[in-house]
This record gives structure tokens, sequence and C-alpha cells, in this order.
């Protein structure tokens, strides 16, 4: 049976914050209203899409990743700056009004059927305990 994601309890009972373990698409008014907030975390907080990662021209900006996570991450895997996060974290698991193609490989909901990948590994290492249990 297909797993279901659409049903936000899901995302409420997470405290795992995997969908963030990749960081996130800007444009750049999502980044002055990040920077309007100012977070309490070391800069840099943002980076210029490679071209060879095939930015979508609308989101040319990326949070910066650290130890294997969204800058933005705090250590309990909330967002720091949730009240105004990128509209590509507000839609998660969706992009478009669709599922997004990377969900299943970032949602804690699919951790069972990763591969043996860094989300996976950094998943393992970071959460000892969680509502779901994985094979690591």
């Amino acid at each position: 049976m297909e797993k279901d994601v659409s049903d936000q309890t899901v995302c409420d009972r997470c405290r795992v914050g995997s969908c963030c373990y990749e960081g996130a698409e800007l444009t750049l008014a999502e980044i002055k209203a990040i920077l309007k907030k100012n977070p309490g975390v070391p800069k840099p907080w943002f980076r210029l899409v490679e071209p060879h990662e095939g930015p979508d021209k609308k989101y040319p900006f990326s949070t910066v990743m650290r130890g294997g996570t969204c800058v933005f991450q705090d250590k309990n895997n909330r967002c720091l700056v949730y009240k105004v996060r990128p509209k590509h974290c507000r839609e998660f698991p969706l992009e478009k009004g669709r599922p997004a193609p990377y969900y299943k490989r970032l949602c804690v909901v699919f951790c069972d059927q990763w591969p043996n990948n860094s989300i996976k590994r950094t998943y393992v290492q970071r959460e000892k305990k969680t509502f779901l249990t994985c094979n690591a």
C-alpha cells in the first residue's frame, strides 16, 4: 500500500525535519524576508544555485547546508525562520500543487525506502528516537 503524506498530521508528529536535509530554493524576496527576521545563526545563510544543479530561474538561490541540514534548522530540528520560510518549504511535499519528485527521498515517512545515502546516514546519526523506525 502506498504511503500518504498528504495528511498534515504526519508533519505535525515529525520531530526529525528530514525535509530540511537538502536545504531550500529561494527567491530574492524570500531572502529579504529572512534577512529582516535576522535569525541568530552564523552567516553565510544563502548561496547561488550553480548552473550544473539545474536552477529554476524563479529560484536562483538556496539555503546553505551546515551539519547535514539547512542552516536554519535548530538543534531540535525546528525551523528558525518558520514564519517567513520559503515557498519551497511551505508547500513540501508538493511542488506546483503536485507531489515533488524528491519528496520520497526526503520525507521521514519513506525512510525505510531510502537507499544508503547521505540523507539516510544523517537521519540515523542524528536521531536516536522518533515516531518511525528505519532500517539503518
